[in-house]
């Protein structure tokens, strides 16, 4: 759009709202585009004021999100609604600058469904999110060239009354694909220093081209505005020396935009804060705290974990008896590498045995959720209006000793509560090892439970190897694991670890990962990975 348009980028787009919003203008189509785009540029001030009210002005964050997960929880697309429809009455007053206002509050709306973090809701999301968007503002230009283009992000507008929401839920969805991959790909270490380098190749590109999207996105939204206004653009006297003359900043600081001074105190406070403490609160800012809090109260609440009742027990013992000498064709079994541990578990059993060795003490209940990763706790320390952490804590290394021995009561093993622990009692299985001894399909049919099947207990030996074999291992752990698809020590030791926190993520966000989780939070990304070194380490010894 010439030089016109990147004075008037360089002078006004100070964050990523204002580029997406003035990008959004290169996508108007139609013989009256370039007259749109003049009026635009002559009001890109209060454009510009819109594009950030709702972060600036209104602070009404719900209506930020969209969560595709969670039933599309979220106020945006109702929002987004409101403001299409200011913006089309004031265009049809020819109230242009209210009707340019509205439009930038519109863009906002419209492009925070297509940011990732606006899609979901974690701790390690919570942990990241300002920083991540610091690292996109300072390489938003970059990204967009590294942007695949092309038909992938062509925007039709559906054939249905609630057009606008469902483009809205549309794009939420195409971003929500890619929520836990930007939380493993975005290094906040490296990102707290240097911006632009917390965006690793995948990040860039994933982030390259939801900006492209969320760009066009608004721009096919403006222009269906603009048509259905039924107006037609004013005449705009608009030049170079025009602009430069009304511009409020030297003119030498049009090449080197933005101190950012205050988001980089920020966001250095809730990196200090992250390191010290896992996790960041006392420095999460205000947009974020509502949107979580809200959330919570909301969403998390309300969500009811659906626990199958086991048919009563009758003859088990004579059952299982009959199926151990005729395992079910074609049932599933321990994969090889998941028999290999349990034999070198049950092994390591017999020596300690006979060694007279004790084993390790384990408490009869495992924890719901993972401990918290630091080992010393942080003081704040004084100075400016938002504390800053002072870190004392070191993050810990794998634990030295695994938490469950196969000589333990079958209880204590993952996925074995107390009531199916009766019901093995009954048919002999009463220990780790004996429950690692069973054929999955012979145990499944004297059980005679519907909701367990060969392929349940499976998984359940699967997840009690990893928990026998990785040091410091919780069951909730190996729990997810197995679910993302880590069934054995080499699989997980073997593992790429931004892959592996990736997969454990994306699993946790699962229905079937929630009920894991019991609707809690998942481990952090310091947690997956040092799981997965004590993956190594055990392979190693």
């Amino acid at each position: 759009m010439g030089l016109l348009y990147r004075i008037i980028y360089a002078a006004h787009a100070k964050g990523t709202h204002h580029k997406l919003a003035l990008d959004a203008l290169a996508h108007l189509s139609g013989a009256d585009a370039e007259g749109w785009r003049r009026l635009f540029l002559k009001h890109a001030e209060t454009y510009m004021a819109g594009s950030k009210a709702p972060d600036d002005v209104f602070k009404d964050f719900k209506n930020h999100c969209l969560h595709p997960r969670d039933k599309f929880w979220g106020g945006a697309p109702a929002t987004a609604r409101q403001w299409y429809g200011k913006t089309v009455s004031a265009l049809g007053e020819q109230k242009w600058a209210d009707a340019v206002h509205s439009a930038g509050i519109l863009s906002h709306y419209v492009t925070d469904a297509v940011h990732p973090f606006h899609t979901g809701q974690s701790e390690a999301e919570n942990s990241i999110h300002r920083a991540f968007e610091w690292s996109t503002a300072k390489s938003y230009d970059a990204l967009k060239s590294v942007a695949s283009g092309g038909a992938m992000h062509e925007v039709i507008v559906p054939d249905q009354p609630d057009w606008l929401e469902e483009m809205l839920r549309q794009g939420a969805v195409r971003a929500n694909r890619h929520y836990e991959k930007l939380i493993a790909h975005y290094d906040i270490n490296r990102g707290v220093v240097d911006p632009p380098a917390g965006l690793d190749v995948v990040a860039q590109r994933i982030v390259g081209d939801l900006i492209l999207h969320a760009a066009r996105l608004h721009g096919v939204i403006l222009m269906r505005a603009l048509t259905e206004s039924g107006a037609a653009p004013p005449p705009v006297s608009l030049t170079v020396d025009l602009v430069l003359a009304t511009i409020k900043m030297p003119i030498k600081q049009l090449a080197k935009r933005m101190a950012d001074n205050a988001d980089r105190r920020l966001v250095e406070r809730m990196y200090d804060e992250l390191r010290a403490t896992g996790t960041v609160e006392l420095t999460l800012p205000e947009d974020d705290r509502i949107v979580r809090d809200l959330h919570a109260a909301e969403v998390a609440s309300h969500t009811a974990m659906v626990v199958a009742e086991a048919p009563p027990i009758s003859t088990l013992a004579a059952r299982l008896a009959a199926a151990r000498a005729v395992p079910e064709a074609g049932a599933p079994a321990l994969t090889n590498a998941v028999a290999e541990d349990a034999a070198a578990i049950a092994a390591a059993a017999s020596a300690s045995k006979a060694s007279g060795m004790p084993q390790e003490p384990r408490s009869a209940e495992m924890p719901a959720r993972p401990e918290p990763l630091t080992t010393d706790r942080a003081e704040p320390t004084t100075g400016g209006s938002v504390p800053s952490i002072k870190p004392r804590g070191v993050v810990a290394p794998p634990a030295s000793r695994v938490r469950l021995a196969p000589g333990d009561d079958v209880v204590n093993a993952p996925s074995i509560g107390p009531r199916m622990a009766e019901r093995l009692a009954k048919l002999g299985v009463l220990t780790v090892q004996d429950f690692l001894n069973e054929q999955p399909a012979a145990l499944a049919q004297a059980l005679q439970i519907a909701h367990v099947t060969a392929q349940s207990i499976t998984e359940w030996q699967a997840q009690t190897v990893l928990v026998c074999a990785v040091p410091g291992l919780t069951g909730t752990g190996a729990q997810l694991f197995v679910g993302a698809g880590y069934r054995d020590v080499a699989a997980l030791a073997a593992a790429e670890a931004d892959t592996l926190c990736a997969d454990v993520l994306a699993f946790a966000a699962s229905d079937k990962g929630r009920r894991i989780l019991r609707d809690g939070n998942p481990p952090d990304l310091q947690r997956i990975k040092s799981w997965a070194e004590g993956a190594r380490m055990a392979l190693a010894a």
